[in-house]
């Protein structure tokens, strides 16, 4: 399990998707849960807000993201060992991120004279605490959710490819061929990237996730199974 919580307008949160890849639901169950706190609970616009993502099939679907608190008041109607290992997890991982943008923060001061002082100092130091100052904020940068255009163009991308793909080799391309093809695909991209899914995606790897697009062909396990589907539909006709 990894990525459990992600920072969002420097906030540790996660999102609804994550909770129900992990807890093992139905998104929709999820999001069901989630709708049905918002009757009972006053501060729900505190711990609870919306957002969009495209699903496997590029279509924009409605999420929620959630604070600490948030998770743990949905987090409470779930039981199990399972469930209980994944709201430590989770817990765990909520801690360290909320450190991580603790240890990141800079302070400002209100004093000019101290923030020359300041300015002056961090000038003077030494080449090896600069370059480890950059090389920190590479990390730090490269480790940032992926931008929302980048990722709503990788969904894109994906889309046409499939298309491509199925054009190409004149395939049927029916519901259910497409669907191979997009699980072929997106499978490459988790891969190829260290992550479980496409909403896990960082900065770092936009560049290496449009290489694979370009040149992914489909297994050969899949154009057997895609062929097989091929053959069906000829015995039916």
């Amino acid at each position: 399990m990894t990525n459990l919580v992600i920072m969002k307008d420097h906030k540790a949160v996660t999102t609804s998707v994550k909770v129900a890849e992990d807890f093992e639901k139905d998104h929709k169950h999820v999001m069901r849960d989630i709708r049905e706190l918002e009757k009972d609970v006053s501060n729900f616009g505190l711990m609870f807000f919306e957002g969009l993502e495209p699903d496997y099939y590029n279509r924009d679907r409605k999420v929620y993201y959630m604070n600490r608190k948030g998770f743990v008041l949905l987090a409470m109607g779930y039981n199990g060992k399972k469930a209980l290992k994944f709201k430590s997890d989770y817990i765990d991982a909520f801690d360290q991120m909320e450190d991580h943008i603790k240890s990141n923060q800079i302070q400002i001061p209100k004093d000019p004279f101290v923030a020359l002082k300041l300015m002056f100092e961090a000038t003077t130091q030494n080449k090896e605490e600069v370059e480890d100052v950059k090389s920190r904020v590479v990390d730090l940068e490269e480790n940032i959710a992926i931008d929302p255009g980048k990722y709503n163009y990788i969904g894109r991308r994906i889309s046409q490819k499939v298309r491509q793909v199925g054009k190409e080799r004149n395939w049927t391309m029916n519901k259910e061929q497409a669907a191979l093809l997009y699980k072929d695909l997106n499978k490459a991209v988790a891969e190829v990237s260290g992550v479980r899914t496409r909403s896990q995606l960082r900065e770092k790897h936009f560049d290496k996730v449009m290489d694979l697009i370009d040149d992914w062909e489909p297994s050969t396990a899949t154009k057997m199974l895609i062929h097989k589907l091929d053959d069906v539909k000829d015995l039916q006709i």
